[in-house]
């Protein structure tokens, strides 16, 4: 995996908040991304976005399953091995 050192959990935060439209501070910890507005061609977007940031391991499919903020951001900083 090769990601860019400076891209952050701020960053992955600012993507999101970016696509539903919303401020940050807005996203509070363990929100369902689903119930804040997140469909599909907004998860396909971060996906594409992150993948070309040097997310490689990150899918659709383990975004959708479980669309939660924290979940979101343990896939992305906390991959499994």
């Amino acid at each position: 995996m090769t990601v860019a050192h400076e891209y952050n959990r701020q960053d992955a935060l600012n993507d999101i908040a970016h696509v539903l439209g919303m401020p940050p501070a807005d996203l509070p910890d363990g929100v369902n991304l689903s119930d804040a507005g997140m469909d599909s061609l907004r998860t396909m977007a971060l996906v594409e976005k992150w993948r070309e940031a040097g997310f490689e391991h990150i899918d659709f499919v383990t975004l959708a399953t479980d669309p939660t903020l924290d979940s979101w951001l343990a896939a992305l900083f906390e991959p499994a091995a």
